[in-house]
C-alpha cells in the first residue's frame, strides 16, 4: 500500500518491497421525499418520515452482498508472471465492464500487464484506460466476466460523506486468496489535510489495496489505498485501523465516461 502523507513517504517503499516479495452515514433521520436507486438498481422512494431500522438493515445487507459479489483480485504481470496483487471492484457502467483499483499496484515500469481474477478462478486480461498517480486510482477495461456480478457505479457526493458515515468494503488482505473474500465495516473519521484523502476507521492490510469502499446505501465512496504509520517507541508503527481512501469525487466519473465513450 502507498501512504499519502508527505512526511511519511518511506511507507511507500516499505510496502512496495513487501508487495514484490509476497506476490503481491448514518442515515439522515428526517429526509425530504426523494427517489433513490438502491445497490441493485431498484428505484425506491424515501419518505419524509424517519426510515425504519428494518429498511436500513435491508439496505446494508444488499450493499454488503453487492460489495462481496463484485470484488475481484487484480494482478500485475512481469515477464508473464503474476508478481503483485491487490483488490478491485468490477462495475458495469453504460455498457462497459471496468475494474476500479489502486494505481500503485501497477506503479512499477517492470509491470507489463494486468489480470483480473474472480472468486471462482476466472481470469481475464485488463487494459488500463485511466490512471492518476496523485489520487492513486486506475481503471481497467475488461471483457464481461461470467462469474462476477457487476456493481453499479453510483458515486457519492462530497456533501454526503460526513464524519460518522457507515461504510464497508470487501478485499483479500494478507494470506486470504481469491476464493476467500473478507468484508469489513467501517466509519468515516475525517479528511487528511495533507492529501485530501478520506480517513476511515476500519481494518486493512497488504492485499486490501484497491478495494472499493461503499456506504451502506450502495454509493461508491472511493478506493482504499493506504494505512497510517506513526512513530512508536521502537520505530515506525503501522496503524492498520486508520485507513486512507482516495475519494471518487476527486477523480470524476465524467472523466472516466469520456474515455470509455471515446474508444
Amino acid at each position: 500500500m502507498q501512504h499519502v502523507a508527505r512526511h511519511k513517504s518511506t511507507l511507500i517503499l516499505w510496502f512496495a518491497a513487501l508487495l514484490m516479495v509476497f506476490g503481491c452515514t448514518p442515515v439522515p433521520q428526517n429526509q425530504t421525499s426523494q427517489n433513490t436507486i438502491d445497490a441493485y438498481g431498484v428505484e425506491t422512494t424515501v419518505g419524509e418520515t424517519t426510515e425504519s431500522s428494518a429498511n436500513v438493515a435491508r439496505q446494508h445487507r444488499r450493499t454488503l452482498q453487492m460489495s462481496k459479489d463484485a470484488s475481484v483480485v487484480v494482478w500485475g504481470l512481469m515477464s508473464g508472471r503474476r508478481v503483485v496483487s491487490g483488490t478491485g471492484t468490477y462495475f458495469e457502467h453504460k455498457g462497459y465492464h471496468i475494474v476500479i483499483t489502486a494505481y500503485h499496484v501497477y506503479d512499477d515500469p517492470r509491470i507489463q500487464g494486468a489480470l483480473v481474477q474472480s472468486q471462482s478462478g476466472e481470469m481475464v486480461a485488463g487494459t488500463m484506460i485511466y490512471s492518476n498517480s496523485d489520487r492513486d486510482i486506475c481503471v481497467l477495461l475488461v471483457p464481461q466476466m461470467r462469474t462476477v456480478d457487476a456493481a453499479r457505479l453510483n458515486p457519492i457526493r462530497p456533501t454526503q460523506a460526513d464524519e460518522g458515515l457507515s461504510v464497508l468494503y470487501t478485499g483479500f488482505p494478507g494470506h486470504h486468496s481469491y476464493n476467500e473474500p473478507l468484508t469489513f465495516n467501517g466509519t468515516l473519521a475525517g479528511i487528511s489535510d495533507s492529501s485530501g484523502f478520506v480517513i476511515m476507521q476500519s481494518y486493512a492490510w497488504m492485499g486490501s489495496s484497491g478495494s472499493g469502499v461503499f456506504d451502506t446505501r450502495g454509493r461508491f465512496v472511493g478506493v482504499l489505498v493506504a494505512i497510517d504509520v506513526e512513530r512508536g517507541l521502537f520505530g515506525p508503527q503501522l496503524q492498520e485501523n486508520v485507513v486512507y481512501v482516495s475519494p471518487i469525487w476527486a477523480v470524476g466519473v465524467e472523466e472516466i465516461e469520456g474515455i470509455l465513450e471515446g474508444r
